[in-house]
């Protein structure tokens, strides 16, 4: 009898072993990357964090998920916070989140999403998309009262559902007819999230504000739902936690001045601070740029977030009293999600820098380092007619074997680059062309002519990527880039067959060609590579390391725009190589410049909450005049050499660095050392 028994235990033990997994392996999920909303690894990850050691959570929808980055929180204000939002998620989730993390925090502060307050008021649980908002935010709840109290309060309204298929996924998966690699993982529900609960949203659209946006009488048809909402601060209220309310920026249907009146009015009678950061004031004060910061119409994306969670952070700590916690004992995890962050913010500043427009040698330049890429270059018609010497050169750095000379006019041309090496060339009088697999991509680029008589030709300049042209298809050279890590596409046309292609060059770009035309056996030859090296930089904090391993023929000159002393103290020591040894501390908004010339010493630096002027003296061997403003007498940085202008003239620090050698300005930047911890260098 007793055998029975153990056998029947044994049974019983395994049976529920097979069907908790055979739940796990059928109920829908999504795994973090950094191109995917990732519900799954949000909520599981937050299981993970020390206990107690959490003071602020945010909580609404994809707008907060991607709007506000733990990881600035903690770089900015030494802030530590988890970002509960997903995708569409529904006020009364937020609710239940919120009561089941407060078994495990003691936050300080709820920020709250305030467009909860117009959204999905009126939901139909049993429809298969308010279904899935729910699971998603359910199914990866660990079994407690909460999960069970919030299973039965969700499906009070429903006619079709059952308890059970929430509690037991596995009921209602258990017909899914296809699983993938990721329905076997459970690494997910092991781990800490690598950003917090939010996303990194790396993708771009340019976007403007709708002309009637700001209208009174513009309606979208929104109703007020606040069930959940007063629940979210009450619970608050009793728990001693301040609530913030924010509504998200959004360029053009999903909010209304008559939307704002509702939020404003709800915060008042709650006594909550709110703030809309789609009104001019509240978007001003961390300077959104609607060309660069979002995602789409309605999510900003890294850059934007960075900017937003800077803003909000710094209000956190200001205002509400939230403790900076880094000099206590230090969780490395802090560390690693923001060297994640940062990693992914750099790169995605590069590659926005490559949507600009440029000339192609100063494009194909950005191109050099920018791995985990591919590149595809088409050329037909006259596309050599007007190159530069600059371009020629861009081209040879590249690795491209190709000779652009005059003779290839009205030929066909491209190139495949995979990680800045060259897999594929070809130059023709006929059409040519290349189809093969690159994982994970299938392409096909085809460059042809077609004659039709004297002044009849036409072209093709495909670049058919996943059955989907990205080549503009026209004369001059179609570039395409494919960046691996956010999954983007930047494609762009250089005209260099028509007469009106501009070639204006940068100081480095004039610098790098005066120094190609130098013998090599020029004692001064060997500079140019630790000098290419440091101008070809992207990070402040890489270009003052560099710098300290060329020659010492550089006059360094600075000045400071608008307001630069905010973040100068966190590099300070690395300022030393641009000559700057004075402490910023307390110098919020005043004018600054230096003047450096590395081989004699010569140094020159002046501080001041006026407007600062310098003009050189007989010690240095070139006219320099210098003028800073800060952001309340004058706002303005110049810099000029023998009386041509080149300073950037942006926010923060501008340099501009000389080469006595060749007699040229060898760079010239700035950075915006007021509100961009990654330093990123702006040309």
């Amino acid at each position: 009898m007793k055998i029975k028994w153990i056998k029947a235990f044994f049974f019983a033990l395994v049976s529920i072993a097979i069907f908790l997994f055979l739940s796990h392996v059928y109920t829908e999920k999504r795994v973090y990357t950094v191109t995917s909303w990732a519900y799954s690894s949000t909520l599981a990850g937050f299981y993970h964090e020390p206990k107690n050691s959490l003071d602020v959570f945010f909580l609404g929808t994809s707008n907060f998920s991607s709007g506000f980055l733990p990881a600035v929180m903690w770089d900015e204000a030494g802030i530590k916070s988890y970002n509960f939002s997903l995708p569409a998620m529904p006020s009364i989730t937020g609710y239940y989140w919120l009561k089941e993390a407060l078994n495990y925090h003691s936050p300080s502060v709820v920020v709250l999403y305030a467009r909860w307050l117009v959204q999905f008021p009126d939901m139909d649980v049993d429809d298969s998309n308010t279904e899935s908002r729910l699971r998603q935010a359910l199914d990866p709840m660990r079994l407690s009262k909460t999960k069970i109290e919030s299973i039965i309060d969700a499906l009070s309204q429903s006619e079709n559902q059952s308890f059970m298929d929430y509690l037991f996924p596995l009921f209602r998966f258990h017909s899914r007819e296809s699983l993938d690699e990721v329905d076997y993982s459970f690494s997910y529900k092991m781990s800490r999230h690598p950003a917090m609960g939010s996303r990194l949203y790396l993708r771009h659209q340019s976007r403007r504000l709708r002309e009637d946006f700001f209208d009174e009488d513009r309606d979208v048809g929104f109703s007020v739902s606040d069930e959940y909402y007063t629940k979210i601060i009450d619970l608050c209220k009793e728990n001693g936690i301040a609530v913030l309310m924010i509504e998200t920026p959004t360029t053009d249907y999903e909010w209304t001045m008559s939307m704002h009146s509702i939020y404003k009015e709800y915060a008042d009678r709650f006594g909550v601070p709110f703030f809309d950061l789609n009104l001019a004031e509240d978007r001003g004060n961390f300077e959104l740029d609607f060309a660069i910061d979002f995602a789409d119409h309605d999510h900003m994306n890294i850059l934007g977030a960075t900017k937003a969670s800077r803003y909000i952070a710094r209000y956190l700590s200001e205002a509400m009293g939230v403790p900076d916690r880094r000099d206590e004992n230090l969780d490395p995890h802090w560390e690693t999600i923001t060297d994640f962050y940062r990693e992914h913010y750099l790169r995605f500043s590069e590659y926005v820098h490559l949507l600009e427009s440029a000339p192609l040698g100063r494009y194909l330049s950005s191109l050099k380092d920018f791995g985990d890429s591919y590149v595809f270059i088409n050329a037909i018609g006259d596309f050599t007619m007007h190159l530069s010497e600059y371009d020629r050169l861009s081209l040879e750095k590249l690795g491209l074997e190709t000779e652009f000379e005059g003779e290839l006019d009205g030929g066909t041309y491209f190139a495949v680059l995979s990680d800045g090496l060259v897999i594929a060339e070809e130059y023709s009088t006929s059409a040519i062309e290349f189809n093969e697999h690159l994982q994970p991509l299938d392409v096909s680029v085809r460059s042809a002519v077609h004659h039709f008589g004297v002044g009849a030709d036409t072209y093709t300049s495909d670049i058919m990527i996943n059955d989907r042209q990205r080549s503009y298809n026209e004369t001059g050279f179609n570039v395409v880039v494919y960046d691996k890590i956010s999954e983007q596409y930047v494609s762009k046309l250089f005209p260099t067959d028509a007469e009106n292609y501009l070639h204006i060059l940068r100081p480095y770009e004039i610098w790098l060609v005066e120094h190609n035309r130098m013998e090599r056996s020029d004692s001064s030859y060997s500079r140019r590579e630790p000098l290419e090296k440091m101008i070809q930089n992207m990070d402040l904090r890489s270009y003052l390391s560099d710098l300290e391993n060329v020659g010492e023929d550089l006059i360094i000159i600075t000045s400071v725009k608008d307001e630069g002393s905010c973040l100068m103290p966190y590099i300070s020591e690395q300022l030393s190589a641009l000559g700057i040894s004075t402490d910023f501390s307390d110098r919020y908004r005043q004018s600054f410049i230096s003047v450096y010339e590395m081989s004699s010493g010569y140094s020159y630096e002046a501080i001041s909450p006026d407007q600062l002027l310098f003009h050189s003296d007989s010690d240095l061997p070139i006219i320099i005049e210098v003028s800073s403003a800060g952001f309340e007498v004058g706002n303005e940085a110049s810099i000029k050499i023998d009386g041509e202008e080149y300073a950037i003239n942006s926010r923060g620090l501008n340099v501009v660095i000389y080469d006595k050698v060749l007699g040229i300005v060898c760079d010239s930047f700035s950075v915006d050392t007021y509100d961009d911890m990654s330093f990123s260098i702006n040309r």
